[in-house]
């Protein structure tokens, strides 16, 4: 699970119900890897989750890492999302999810380094 102030959010593979759909021209673009920064490695097989903040009108979006760590999120409503992600790697080092906070506007693309 993953904690972003008082939400707590576990993967789901239950869509909600009928959440408005922002398109590649009309909703942000998120791209990424997700990097082990201690073993120096892409992280693959990583659970990325983009968590809407006081939007309870839209879905959390959740998206697996590629065999080389990356991953992207399309169609983003623009608003304040709060990154967050999941990893055996954290419970191997006794970590928690780190969050980051992201301000996405239409169109937008952001590249998270």
């Amino acid at each position: 699970p993953v904690r972003v102030g008082a939400q707590t959010v576990l993967p789901s593979t239950v869509p909600p119900a009928a959440p408005r759909e922002f398109g590649p021209r009309d909703g942000a673009t998120v791209v990424g890897v997700l990097f082990d920064s201690t073993a120096g490695v892409p992280l693959a097989g990583g659970l990325v989750q983009l968590l809407p903040d006081g939007r309870r009108d839209l879905p959390v979006r959740t998206t697996a890492t590629d065999s080389a760590g990356r991953f992207r999120v399309d169609g983003l409503a623009p608003g304040v999302w709060a990154l967050a992600w999941m990893h055996p790697a954290l419970e191997l080092y006794g970590l928690e999810s780190p969050t980051r906070v992201l301000s996405v506007a239409a169109g937008d693309s952001l590249r998270l380094t």
